[in-house]
């Protein structure tokens, strides 16, 4: 029984003009009866507002790099259109080895992959997509949508260079591991409204517009071994508006030149967090980049290494922070509710910028030429 469908066998033609929505979306069809397997060969195909089916597979062949596209590309051909791939009620399907190419941008607030539901219990039975090898770049709006998704992985994938967010997230059971989320123009991560139980591992938030991970609201996250570097705004910023979030963890990541376009703010921060309760941020390294103004004199940012409000039963400890910042380590805004602690956090604020140390005397002189 045939379980792998060719969309070039249906009409599809790579060649980065033709229309390939109807060839492609045929084979999705006939794949989804034999819980089978949509093959993209190399090429630029180009569509949109493509449906995905339970227990299918799409996948094409994994070349992409950090900066450049790969063989197997499915482009966004209509400014009109919700999105490039939308799984709703696609139960257990899978994306991998594609390149979900944006077009530059095209039209206003559409996504790269969506799943948009009432409640997150619409189905009774979790979702489980899977998104894999993927690059999904250039979109207007964010890279991956998921409002109400309950139980999804995204690995070792890149969702960047978007108009919003690398993923826009409500909802629960979700296992992010070895992720670029870079470049956004918001953030690398963005949870909205309920979002819970989240786990996030050995991934990279970097060169998003404000934060490289921001939570409007959260509980049980789960921040392992992360790198946030060169974000405009925080790394981590976490604000929970409503009730207090609880069950937050953040350990063992590195945190690097936050806060490098947002200043005299307390967002010009590696953690900017508040209304949090069970939260622990611990053993995590923190290091500031320096860079020249106008008249050639040296500005080091972020400005803050950590900024908290309104904590409950919480503790920070245990932090290096040598060269962490450049104004102050730690800023208290108060209103805590219950015990903090917060001590043996180790180094502190960066105070002679002549001195020479490795970073700076390297490829730091010769970007900003001194």
């Amino acid at each position: 029984m045939k379980n792998v469908f060719d969309i070039t066998e249906y009409g599809a033609i790579g060649d980065g003009a033709f229309d390939c929505t109807a060839a492609i979306q045929k084979a999705i069809d006939d794949a989804s009866a034999v819980q089978g397997a949509v093959y993209v060969p190399a090429g630029t195909y180009m569509c949109a507002d493509l449906k995905m089916h339970k227990n299918t597979t799409i996948r094409g062949e994994y070349t992409w790099g950090y900066k450049h596209q790969g063989s197997s590309i499915l482009k966004l051909n209509n400014d009109k259109a919700k999105c490039l791939i939308d799984i709703y009620g696609a139960l257990g399907c899978n994306i991998r080895g594609l390149c979900l190419d944006g077009n530059e941008k095209c039209g206003e607030n559409i996504h790269g992959v969506t799943l948009i539901k009432k409640s997150h219990m619409e189905f009774g039975i979790e979702d489980t997509p899977t998104i894999e090898d993927c690059r999904i770049a250039n979109f207007s709006g964010d890279g991956v949508h998921y409002e109400n998704i309950w139980c999804f992985s995204i690995r070792h994938s890149e969702l960047g260079y978007n108009g919003q967010n690398g993923l826009f997230m409500s909802g629960c059971d979700g296992f992010l591991i070895d992720n670029w989320f870079s470049d956004n123009d918001r953030s690398g991560m963005f949870c909205d409204k309920a979002a819970a139980s989240i786990s996030m591992t050995q991934n990279r938030f970097e060169c998003n517009g404000l934060a490289g991970f921001e939570g409007k609201s959260g509980s049980y996250l789960s921040f392992t071994g992360n790198y946030f570097d060169f974000n405009d705004g925080p790394g981590l910023y976490i604000t929970n508006e409503g009730e207090f979030r609880v069950n937050i963890a953040a350990t063992g990541n590195i945190f690097h030149a936050s806060g490098r376009k947002i200043t005299d703010s307390y967002l010009s921060s590696h953690v900017c967090i508040e209304k949090c309760a069970n939260l622990v941020l611990t053993s995590n390294v923190f290091n500031l980049e320096l860079h020249y103004d106008e008249n050639k004199q040296p500005v080091a940012y972020p400005e803050y290494s950590i900024v908290y409000k309104k904590l409950k039963s919480s503790v920070i400890k245990d932090n290096a922070m040598q060269n962490g910042c450049g104004k102050q380590s730690f800023v208290d805004l108060g209103e805590h509710e219950g015990d903090v602690i917060i001590k043996d956090n180790v180094g502190d604020i960066i105070t002679d910028y002549d001195k020479p140390w490795p970073m700076f005397e390297g490829h730091m002189k010769e970007w900003y030429n001194v």
